[in-house]
């Protein structure tokens, strides 16, 4: 008997699913401000690394509508995810206008070689087809190997 195949579509529907069965919680003004406190933590600790700066390049991958990225407020921020169109349209009130969100897969990410400062993967790598090639793209696109997984 073959391995099964992961079926892609299937999963992003069923993402689609949980997340609009939960905008109310996800919104919510504690669970906004949980994810900030989170951020704060691992940014305070970041920051003694040098990777959270002005002119800092940040990336998460698996975003989520509320990921960490929208309450990183300084650098450049992106945010990676398959839903991200989806998160644009349901969740425009908690995304920060900021953050460049573009749609894609941890397992082909569209940046250049070294062009990150820091990467945050914050429960998504068990979302992807190959956690491997997420980590193998993480350890391309990062300039030092300071990430938040």
């Amino acid at each position: 008997m073959g391995k099964n195949k992961f079926d892609w579509t299937s999963s992003l529907n069923l993402e689609k699913e949980y997340w609009a069965w939960n905008k109310h919680r996800i919104c919510s003004q504690q669970w906004l401000n949980h994810v900030k406190g989170r951020t704060k933590w691992f940014t305070d600790w970041h920051s003694n690394y040098g990777c959270i700066k002005d002119d800092s390049r940040i990336l998460q991958i698996g975003s989520g509508a509320e990921g960490e990225i929208n309450f990183i407020k300084v650098g450049h921020r992106t945010a990676l995810d398959p839903l991200a169109d989806f998160y644009k349209n349901h969740f425009a009130d908690i995304i920060d206008t900021q953050v460049e969100f573009i749609k894609g897969r941890g397992e082909e990410l569209p940046f250049p070689d070294c062009s990150f400062d820091l990467v945050i993967i914050f429960n998504a790598l068990d979302h992807t087809e190959s956690p491997a090639r997420v980590m193998s793209g993480v350890s391309r696109v990062i300039k030092k190997a300071v990430f938040y997984i």
